[in-house]
């Protein structure tokens, strides 16, 4: 009796711990975008089958925790994830700047006669946005990962082009230095670009590499834009809203940075849904407010007729 009981325990404890380690295997339903869940499982000894319940919670973290125990798997589909895998994209990354790609080529067509200045500080924001909208917004699953690293090393290189179009309908008389810098600024983004992902593959930077020199250079070349646009415009409310929208986006950009791997939410950020978005969709709609306020005193400086 003694030997037959214990046959009866081994087989359910070999029973259950294949049961567990196939549902570990499984693959991930669409329904399960960053997070995982947490789920409770019992199991009949007399069936030898294991019976779900309803999961219970969802948790921030990537883990699925069985019995005590945590174990790491990957539950994000590849289709809301890039192709490295290694960091969430959610259901509208990238929709601010495909939309706004789309607004700036229309502009430029507007504008190509009425403000010829205008309409090339469109084109240097086209080519920001329209690098940024491939970048996240490419047919999912159709891209390699030396794609999708190709796309990110021109989405970072484009940044600066964005800056030169604020400053150029303020430029006026010095629009040519204006131009010049703007060139040379490029010219050392793209160095920085080359040394921050020499070798890289994927959207992680090389550990013995960094993005601080590229941050440096965009950073003060933003702060020179500001100066130069504030003293045109006579420091302005129009001029305050876009340099207060660019503070927040530089905010939410600092929260998208410390994020890392893990989908960039906050328990406090109570418009964020999973898997559909976060606070890189937020820096980017702030970026889209401070676009707006510049559009209004651009076109209020070089009195475009409508």
């Amino acid at each position: 009796m003694t030997f037959a009981a214990g046959t009866t325990k081994e087989r359910s404890d070999e029973q259950l711990f294949r049961c567990e380690k196939a549902r570990l295997l499984r693959t991930p339903s669409p329904g399960d975008v960053r997070a995982t869940l947490h789920v409770s499982r019992s199991f009949s000894v007399e069936s030898g089958q294991c019976s779900p319940r309803t999961p219970h919670r969802r948790s921030l973290s990537d883990s699925t925790t069985f019995y005590g125990s945590s174990v790491a798997i990957k539950t994000r589909p590849r289709f809301r994830s890039y192709a490295d895998q290694t960091k969430p994209r959610p259901l509208f990354r990238g929709v601010v700047h495909g939309g706004g790609s789309i607004a700036l080529a229309c502009g430029i067509v507007w504008m190509h006669t009425r403000s010829p200045v205008l309409a090339l500080a469109f084109l240097c924001k086209l080519c920001t946005y329209a690098c940024s909208a491939t970048f996240h917004l490419y047919p999912r699953g159709l891209w390699t990962m030396a794609d999708e690293t190709r796309a990110f090393i021109a989405d970072i290189i484009a940044v600066p082009l964005s800056i030169s179009g604020t400053v150029l309908p303020f430029a006026g008389e010095v629009l040519v230095r204006e131009v010049g810098l703007a060139g040379l600024v490029l010219l050392v983004n793209l160095v920085c670009v080359a040394w921050q992902t020499a070798g890289q593959v994927g959207l992680q930077t090389p550990v013995n590499k960094s993005d601080l020199p590229r941050t440096i250079c965009i950073c003060f070349y933003s702060i020179w834009s500001a100066g130069l646009t504030g003293m045109a415009t006579g420091f302005s409310g129009g001029w305050l809203g876009m340099t207060c929208f660019a503070i927040v986006a530089l905010f939410f950009a600092n929260c998208v940075a410390k994020a890392h791997h893990r989908e960039p939410t906050a328990p406090w950020a109570r418009w964020h849904f999973p898997g559909v978005n976060s606070f890189h969709e937020d820096f980017h709609l702030a970026l889209l407010g401070s676009d707006l306020c510049w559009l209004a005193l651009a076109l209020s400086r070089l009195s475009v007729p409508a």
